[in-house]
């Protein structure tokens, strides 16, 4: 079963999005913070990352540049109401945009494609 783990700190986009990963069949972690995430890892890694782009306090592109920082890259789905195209270089071939409003089977499409499907057998 793939390990999800999903930064936001809006509650409703959070449980929202937490339900329907769960639906799927996915094991979920919720943070409301970037902060609260980096306390997690690398303890309980997750095999993917959905991560809201603003967030109070530390923002989603600074939780992306510590984890590379870090050495510790995780396939990430960068969620938000409005893109830009600057990443650490080392996270780019590991991270899809997705812009809010987005559909289930956009998000569905882009864990299936950062995921190695192998990875579901565990």
């Amino acid at each position: 079963m793939l390990t999800i783990a999903l930064v936001d700190d809006d509650p409703s986009v959070r449980i929202g999005l937490g339900r329907l990963l769960t639906a799927r069949g996915y094991k979920v972690a919720l943070f409301t913070s970037a902060e609260e995430f980096l306390r997690q890892v690398p303890g309980d890694r997750p095999d993917c990352l959905v991560l809201d782009r603003q967030l109070d306090g530390m923002s989603g592109d600074e939780l992306l540049k510590e984890l590379v920082a870090r050495r510790f890259v995780l396939p990430t789905i960068l969620i938000s109401g409005k893109m830009l195209d600057d990443f650490p270089e080392k996270a780019e071939d590991l991270v899809i945009r997705l812009k809010k409003p987005f559909s289930a089977a956009a998000l569905f499409a882009a864990i299936d494609a950062l995921v190695d499907p192998n990875v579901a057998s565990r």
